[in-house]
């Protein structure tokens, strides 16, 4: 709801102060009226006047689950916004195993940061099977016919599937414990009398969200996503239930020897606050609806060269994207050349934009890094900018033939470089969030470099379904950051395996213009191996981009470091 007022606030900012153009009398009373009452409503609202405070959770490893007051609000590395002033009881597990309980108390002021370290656990896992020969599944993951030996599987919940051809499958959710070997026996089961186990259908269901409770004609069968169940003929009932969602009902039919993909897609269950969201729609339409009909107006900003920004003058403008105007420019007493980006002016009137822009600045000054692009100062208050170095480069959006891979010692080197970047942002705790072509510079050497790297907090998410800034780009965001989840380290190796993916194959893995249609395509789509594209690639290198772009974060690679070591024994083979 917050995002929705703060986003009519600043729209009505950004055309009566950005833009100059005529209302008629009519329009502008309604839409000062009710803004007004509204914000009026806001403001009154103790939920929304209360004093709150900031934290960053961090953890070693990352990963850990963060509970405030029993309330699960996602994983390390996790900020916190808007906390309630008082005292708060913070609760970290890692792995269902470990766990620290902390007492904190929350002032306004600056962000305070926690940080727990653990000691990362690893257990074993021994499946056998009677009959033996089965199929073993771990968590959707296929791990080989049984007997089946893990020595390395991280402790906490996993969901084992085991199945065979004419019988039931069987589906558990197991609990690894470190140091130990968890051993399980399988009994399978011949499929029901009355059947022919040789004419049964495979069934696989997948539900958007995972993990949902699954029931066939009744009966619990295991949590979603369950792969090739053996299922007689005949029509059957699924039933898909999540806590949080509305349940569905799916009925089926099932025929001899066919294998059947079922996709169950959850809704939500409806919001607790509707006249609110009728309120904030309605304003939101009245707007468009003035906009459309009032289309003469005539752009402001800042006009020509030799203004004076903090220490440095503009002297050229070079582009404009959704957020900022980006200029060159040079030091006023050193000379030194420089690029300046400066918030457009709706935003620099948003007080929640200002916050965050500087408490981002701060970190991101902070990180000094030869992959990363330095910032030596930035404004504050009335005077919003960023003075960054100046680097002679063009982005990799711009490089990237269409439609066609590049050079694979090539393609190596840029990801490795970028590895090297974003383990010294793991060590710093900080992520990018929002990894794409269009942030990443190749300079005239080769060298790589990443831009705006800090925090992303998606002040302004809701343009993802809005007004489209991320229209094109949302491709190489991870699940859990079109999903509205917390992101951690993972989300950028997510992003990095599907920038990997583009520049060996020229195609991108997972399609669709809207959030929705990408979340469906991640959650349904098998994605068509990299060989396919371009046979050139090294098998260990396609089982490399496979493991980045997993759809649980649990299963991708457990740090960049991780994935620099592999990079750099692939990188040396190719040289």
């Amino acid at each position: 709801m917050f995002i929705i007022v703060n986003f009519i606030k600043t729209a009505i900012f950004r055309y009566e102060i950005s833009y100059k153009f005529t209302f008629s009398g009519v329009y502008s009373v309604i839409i000062k009226i009710l803004t007004g009452l509204l914000l009026l409503f806001l403001l009154t609202c103790p939920a929304f006047s209360m004093a709150t405070g900031d934290i960053f959770v961090n953890s070693q490893p990352v990963g850990a689950t963060v509970f405030l007051d029993e309330k699960n609000m996602g994983t390390t590395p996790l900020p916190l916004y808007k906390i309630p002033e008082g005292k708060h009881t913070l609760k970290i597990t890692l792995k269902d195993q470990q766990e620290v309980i902390k007492e904190i108390d929350i002032v306004p002021g600056p962000v305070k940061t926690i940080h727990i370290v653990f000691q990362e656990r690893e257990g074993g896992l021994s499946v056998t099977s009677t009959p033996a020969g089965a199929k073993v599944f771990l968590d959707e993951v296929y791990v080989g016919k049984s007997p089946v030996n893990l020595k390395l599987v991280l402790s906490g919940k996993h969901t084992m599937n085991v199945t065979m051809e004419g019988y039931d499958t069987y589906s558990e959710t197991i609990t690894i414990k470190s140091g130990e070997i968890e051993n399980i026996n399988v009994n399978l089961k011949p499929v029901s009398k009355g059947s022919n186990p040789d004419e049964n259908g495979k069934l696989t269901i997948r539900t958007l969200p995972p993990d949902a409770d699954i029931y066939i004609d009744n009966n619990v069968t295991g949590r979603s996503p369950l792969v090739e169940l053996s299922v007689a003929p005949g029509n059957h009932i699924i039933k898909a239930i999540k806590s949080g969602y509305d349940t569905k009902t799916r009925e089926i039919e099932i025929k001899k020897w066919e294998k059947k993909e079922v996709k169950i897609t959850l809704n939500k269950a409806k919001s607790s606050f509707p006249l609110l969201y009728i309120i904030a729609g309605i304003i939101i339409v009245i707007l468009c609806i003035v906009v459309a009909c009032k289309k003469v107006f005539i752009k402001t900003g800042i006009q020509g060269k030799d203004r004076i920004v903090g220490n440095y003058k503009i002297t050229g403008k070079i582009s404009e994207d959704s957020f900022f105007t980006i200029y060159t420019g040079i030091h006023c007493h050193t000379g030194q050349e420089v690029i300046i980006k400066i918030p457009l002016p709706y935003l620099a009137q948003d007080p929640v934009f200002i916050k965050y822009f500087q408490e981002e600045m701060e970190i991101w000054k902070g990180l000094n890094h030869p992959n990363i692009v330095s910032v030596y100062d930035y404004g504050s208050e009335k005077n919003l900018y960023i003075a960054m170095e100046s680097v002679k480069s063009r982005r990799l959006d711009e490089i990237i033939p269409k439609n066609s891979p590049i050079d694979l010692k090539e393609a190596v080197d840029i990801i490795y470089q970028l590895t090297l970047a974003l383990s010294y942002g793991q060590a710093k705790g900080v992520i990018h969030g929002d990894l794409k072509p269009s942030n990443i510079l190749i300079t005239e050497t080769d060298h790589v470099k990443i831009d705006n790297y800090c925090i992303c907090r998606d002040l302004y998410g809701y343009s993802i379904n809005s007004i489209g800034v991320y229209k094109g780009q949302m491709q190489y965001m991870a699940p859990e950051k079109l999903e509205k989840k917390s992101m951690d380290f993972r989300s950028d190796l997510f992003s990095l395996g599907i920038i990997f993916y583009r520049l060996l194959t020229g195609e991108l893995p997972f399609e669709g213009d809207t959030p929705n249609m990408i979340l469906e395509s991640h959650y349904y789509k098998k994605i068509i191996p990299v060989k396919t594209f371009n046979e050139s690639v090294p098998d260990r290198i396609q089982e490399l981009i496979l493991n980045m772009v997993q759809i649980d974060p649990a299963h991708r690679h457990k740090s960049p470091e991780q994935l620099m070591k592999l990079l750099k024994g692939i990188k040396d083979n190719l040289s």
